[in-house]
Formats: structure tokens, sequence, C-alpha cells
């Protein structure tokens, strides 16, 4: 299983990538603008869309 390092502030942590998509998935729902009702959950969601699923530095998976 391939495996995403991600800095927390005690140090590295290694996730799996299906636990990052997981991770993904349930902050896209958290702040989908038609789930939640702040104001806010717009742009939040376009930070959480536009981050990296598959952890290359392009940004969101498929773009150049």
């Amino acid at each position: 299983m391939p495996t995403t390092a991600t800095t927390a502030t005690s140090g590295a942590t290694w996730i799996d990538k299906d636990t990052k998509s997981q991770m993904y998935y349930k902050k896209a729902l958290k702040y989908h603008p038609d789930k939640n009702g702040d104001p806010e959950a717009p742009r939040k969601f376009r930070e959480v869309a536009g981050s990296s699923v598959d952890g290359s530095a392009g940004g969101r998976k498929g773009t150049v």
C-alpha cells in the first residue's frame, strides 16, 4: 500500500493512501456549501478541493 508523509506538530506521521482519501472525503463533506450553511463554507470547500489527494505537489489530481 502506498504511504504519504504528513507533518504534524510532533513530527512526521505516515498514513496510507486510503486513510488520506477518507480524511479528504470527510472534510469535503463537512465544508460542502450544500451541506453547511456557514458563509465561509464555500471558501473552505475550495481549499479542501484544491488540496492534493494523491500527495503530489501539483494541487488537484490530474492538473499540470
